[in-house]
């Protein structure tokens, strides 16, 4: 099967190259590339918590009424049903409210007339807040409501189990309600596409469909436009029974290729002799890395290969070492601040166009991995 792999690998390239040049031909009539939400706005938690809010609103000037509410009722409170039952019909919807005790803000409270409330937390990249979702409940308790309270998990295979995780850390043996629920981002991102599948003026329909586009590849690290998926899924099928094992082989051996050329990468990398080397194992998010200790209490991680591909993401993952090194180094271009705790280096400094500034090729990483490494450690040291 190896043969049959190389050879849908050399198609898979040749299709690639094909799709990249025809999209230069293309692009001064039509930027096929060009997202609003990835090139302009990049829509952080609190603006995507914004943009659901306006879709969910009756009254929102996308003018489709509540057919985005039924949508995301279809999507992602498919499994809640049981609660949904009544009339939504002129429910309030609001961003950022704060908690009767001031003890934190809702992402988004969407009020039913007759007293149901939904709270909805807002989680695509950060981490938990303690007894964050237990404050919710309590806060509907509080007002005098009725609802549930869900949480949208961007970070995490199984939001449920995160939720439930979430709860025991800050509740101990007490069994978490069965009206605070996890829902993944796929669900989201999937509820986006239904919206702009349905929704009638085109500005509307243009504009979901980039956000949509923008969550896959942020938030859900897909980074292969669905056109694009759709063009090399017919390549695979069009090929025969052959193309499509080797292709199922590839799938199986993708996580460990990334695992393995991180280790490579490190193994490969000449560190300072006083550098502690973790290779490899640094997982979560889907990506693999590198973790580095220069010295006791302060780490680094290089994340390699999300699941768009071969690409090398360079940046801190650590939330502490972030923060100093926003602080210690702010003549430094950092970028992309919404996107998960990273702040990824200006790669025009590095011999890259501006426009790949959101990731560093794995052969471009390669050579440069020990310096970069050295400036931001510079920094922390600095601070």
């Amino acid at each position: 099967m190896g043969s049959d792999a190389a050879k849908l690998l050399d198609e898979v390239a040749t299709l690639r190259v094909a799709r990249e040049r025809a999209d230069a031909f293309h692009a001064v009539n039509h930027a096929p590339a060009f997202n609003a939400a990835d090139d302009i706005y990049r829509p952080g938690e609190t603006t995507l918590s914004r943009a659901f809010c306006w879709l969910l609103d009756d009254c929102g000037t996308h003018g489709q009424g509540g057919r985005f509410r039924q949508a995301f009722f279809e999507h992602v409170l498919r499994d809640q049903r049981e609660h949904l039952l009544g009339d939504w019909t002129g429910a309030v919807t609001r961003c950022e409210v704060p908690t009767i005790c001031s003890t934190g803000r809702i992402d988004l409270l969407f009020d039913r007339l007759d007293g149901f409330s939904i709270v909805i937390e807002n989680k695509p990249w950060a981490g938990w807040q303690a007894r964050q979702l237990g404050r919710y409940w309590e806060d509907l308790g509080r007002r005098d409501r009725r609802g549930i309270v869900v949480a949208l998990v961007g970070g995490a295979a199984d939001a449920s189990a995160s939720v439930k995780e979430h709860w025991r850390q800050h509740a101990g043996n007490d069994a978490c309600p069965n009206e605070i629920v996890g829902v993944g981002y796929h669900e989201v991102v999937s509820w986006l596409e239904a919206c702009a599948q349905i929704a009638r003026p085109e500005k509307v329909r243009s504009t979901l469909f980039d956000l949509a586009a923008y969550c896959r590849r942020t938030i859900l690290s897909e980074g292969m436009p669905m056109s694009q998926k759709g063009d090399l899924i017919d390549a695979i099928c069009d090929a025969g029974g052959r193309s499509i094992g080797a292709a199922l082989d590839i799938e199986a051996a993708m996580n460990d290729v990334r695992e393995v050329m991180a280790q490579r990468l490190a193994f490969s990398t000449a560190w300072p002799e006083n550098w502690s080397i973790n290779p490899g194992i640094e997982k979560g998010g889907g990506y693999h890395g590198i973790g580095i200790t220069p010295w006791r209490g302060t780490k680094l991680t290089f994340a390699l290969f999300g699941k768009a591909g071969c690409e090398a993401w360079v940046g801190i993952l650590e939330k502490d070492a972030k923060d100093i090194c926003t602080e210690a180094l702010p003549e430094q271009p950092w970028i992309d601040p919404n996107f998960r705790w990273w702040r990824y280096l200006d790669s025009a400094e590095m011999g890259e166009e501006p426009d790949r500034l959101w990731a560093l090729p794995f052969d471009t990483l390669r050579p440069r991995l020990v310096s970069i490494a050295e400036q931001v450690m510079s920094g922390l040291r600095q601070a």
